[in-house]
């Protein structure tokens, strides 16, 4: 709702994130322990389109609300956070197009392999990211950052 605490829409959203970067951590690990398969590539491919749909709406609300507050508090690490944000982006737009290639049909020698570890780059990047966010971006922001700050962020980021 419009009323809710900003920053703890934002934490429930990496929450929702992590379950998904843990099922994607799963099927990749299902394929090296186990093989290729159907299901855990079905799995990798709904992940990866949730994900990369989630994430875009998040990040928006981060690089349009929150970052621009952080910037005034501590610049370098809002240009660092922008930076893994395009890296993840980036991630993902590679994902999407080895898992379309995938269920296309058009598979070469490395096509697994490729996948894997692109999975693996996101899951990594994905957990870092989430965590220092959580545990000292939005801390700082709630530190640093007034009651009518606060407030101005949560009158002006729309409801998710």
């Amino acid at each position: 709702s419009r009323n809710e605490d900003p920053l703890a829409v934002l934490v429930h959203q990496h929450a929702v994130t992590l379950g998904s970067v843990r099922d994607l951590d799963e099927a990749a690990r299902s394929i090296r322990e186990k093989g290729f398969t159907a299901d855990a590539f079905e799995s990798i491919s709904r992940v990866a389109t949730f994900l990369d749909e989630f994430f875009k709406r998040h990040e928006r609300l981060e690089e349009q609300y929150l970052f621009p507050a952080a910037a005034k508090v501590d610049p370098q690490q809002v240009r660092l956070f922008r930076e893994e944000h395009r890296r993840m982006r980036s991630l993902f737009s590679s994902l999407l197009s080895l898992v379309r290639d995938i269920e296309g049909g058009r598979i070469h020698g490395t096509s697994v392999g490729d996948l894997l570890r692109t999975v693996g780059e996101i899951v990594t990047l994905m957990r870092r990211h989430i965590i220092h966010e959580n545990d000292a971006l939005y801390p700082l922001i709630r530190e640093k950052l007034s009651e009518a700050e606060i407030e101005q962020l949560r009158n002006s980021m729309p409801a998710m």
